[in-house]
């Protein structure tokens, strides 16, 4: 087995351009790019939910990876390399965004959500509860995106006890367990026991995330099964599959209004999820197994996204919100869109660089041992046993 899929580096890569665009176009108030965008197949280009729940089920298969294989680091060493990989990068992007925007004024006459980032509180506590990430707090404050990163850590924290439900499990009962994952996350909305200070930001929701970790662990451990399965269809049914998937990821708003008229609206977020989640298995699946597929992602521009991932993602909505209070008035719209996704690019590619690796090298050089090299005799002998205090004073 080996813990390197560059499809799936470059599908993330996709995602990430995906959440990008979804802001973009939410930032516009066009009802027809509205609506062309949320009726379409075109959504999966601007569908940042589904984007970010494909996020969640990639890590769960990268992080089975070496539990499938019995050679997963101890608990600690995985921390360490976790929070190197994603809290170092985090913490350097959430300090610029608090110095650049801590004082901004409400944008107002464009979409409602960008006239209230960036404005609020700004005091010791607001700064603790973003240098802590995992709690319950306003994840708007400074960079809406980050309120994934909460969950991700959240679930970093418990991910051995997920992976035995990957590795000892069967997918039947494993599913069964990612069910009553989200059953129990879902109670919070109806209950309301938990307050969610910031964009689904609650610890409740994030027992939900958990079932999509798993639901990625057992794409991987059961990665030949479906390359298999894939690869004996026929042709049409291939592109049938591809359709599927198109149409569940397009439409599984759907299923949340079909929650409620089966009086179950509590489950209605969890089961849209689900939906959306069906449509990424297939998509996982045709990427492990398509030779064509496998080849468009492997491709050197596709797989440059793929590299900048995770800083484009982390990157976009601080460079769109600092461009949008500094140009908007003084430029077009259109051209502040242009320099916008100009500037994401390359601070991405620049973070990535100088922020990110340097911060996986870090991870792995605090948690990889250092041989030790003894000192031999001239002759290659094994040198003398040490003296024992005292002895030599004795002679």
């Amino acid at each position: 087995m080996t813990n390197r899929f560059e499809q799936l580096d470059s599908i993330r890569g996709l995602a990430a351009v995906s959440v990008f665009f979804s802001h973009i176009v939410s930032l516009l108030t066009l009802p027809t790019v509205t609506l062309l965008f949320s009726h379409s197949p075109l959504k999966l280009f601007v569908y940042g939910h589904a984007a970010v729940l494909l996020f969640f089920v990639l890590s769960g298969f990268v992080l089975s990876l070496p539990y499938l294989k019995g050679s997963q680091l101890s608990y600690k060493n995985f921390m360490v390399r976790r929070l190197c990989r994603v809290y170092i990068p985090y913490l350097i992007v959430i300090a610029v965004a608090m110095l650049a925007f801590h004082s901004l004024k409400p944008i107002y006459g464009l979409s409602d959500w960008i006239s209230i980032l960036s404005t609020g509180e700004f005091s010791p506590k607001v700064i603790l509860e973003h240098i802590g990430l995992i709690g319950n707090y306003n994840t708007d404050r400074f960079n809406g995106v980050i309120w994934t990163l909460v969950h991700e850590m959240r679930v970093y924290l418990i991910f051995p006890l997920l992976a035995l439900v990957i590795v000892r499990l069967n997918w039947m009962a494993a599913l069964a367990v990612c069910a009553a994952l989200s059953l129990i996350g879902s109670v919070n909305n109806t209950l309301h026991w938990e307050p969610v200070n910031g964009f689904q930001n609650s610890f409740s929701l994030t027992l939900h995330y958990c079932s999509l970790f798993i639901i990625g662990g057992l794409i991987a451990k059961h990665r030949t099964s479906l390359i298999g399965l894939y690869r004996r269809l026929p042709r049409l049914l291939k592109y049938g599959a591809l359709l599927t998937a198109l149409v569940l990821y397009t439409y599984a708003v759907k299923a949340t209004g079909l929650a409620g008229r089966m009086h179950l609206a509590f489950l209605g977020e969890q089961l849209q999820d689900y939906v959306i989640v069906a449509a990424i298995v297939i998509f996982l699946t045709i990427a492990l197994g398509s030779r064509k597929m496998i080849a468009f992602l492997t491709n050197k521009a596709v797989k440059f996204f793929g590299d900048i991932s995770f800083s484009l993602y982390l990157w976009h909505l601080v460079l769109l919100i600092g461009l949008v209070h500094l140009l908007i008035g003084v430029l077009p719209m259109a051209v502040i869109l242009l320099i916008l996704s100009a500037a994401s690019v390359i601070v991405a590619w620049l973070s990535y660089r100088y922020i990110e690796l340097p911060a996986i090298r870090l991870g792995k050089l605090l948690t990889t041992k250092r041989p030790t090299t003894k000192r031999l005799t001239a002759n290659h002998e094994s040198p003398p046993p040490p003296v024992q205090p005292g002895l030599e004073s004795a002679k």
